[in-house]
């Protein structure tokens, strides 16, 4: 977070950056935080494991996504395709999801995924010139 003497911006912060805006009230003018369940600030250190099995098993996926699974099934082109249109809500035939909040990324449904109407196989200039976002 950059800090400029005396100045307030708007903040945006998801999942964990969100619980980081809460903590500096003073840099900021607006909240807008997206699944950030709000908790005081505590002395106590919850690892994100104890939190899954406690009261927010909908974190799970963050376990699993920083695993070596999803990593492991996402080797070609391809399944990373499929990936990513599961995540811009590609479904299968009957209804199959890539994601599930409390197991994370389904990766038995990868190969079911139709794409995403948020998904395009459209090549970016930046594609075509190389670059690697």
């Amino acid at each position: 977070m950059v800090r400029i003497k005396g100045a307030q911006y708007p903040r945006f912060g998801s999942m964990c950056g969100g619980l980081i805006i809460f903590r500096h009230p003073d840099l900021v003018t607006h909240v807008f935080s997206v699944c950030t369940p709000y908790t005081e600030p505590r002395k106590d250190y919850y690892s994100m494991e104890d939190l899954v099995k406690g009261p927010l098993p909908q974190f799970g996926y963050q376990l699993h996504l920083a695993g070596p699974e999803v990593e492991a099934a996402l080797q070609s082109e391809e399944q990373i395709k499929q990936f990513l249109s599961g995540m811009y809500g590609g479904k299968g035939p009957n209804g199959e999801l890539a994601f599930d909040p409390v197991k994370g990324f389904l990766i038995e449904n990868l190969p079911k995924l139709g794409k995403g109407r948020l998904f395009s196989d459209k090549v970016s200039s930046a594609e075509e010139k190389g670059a690697c976002l």
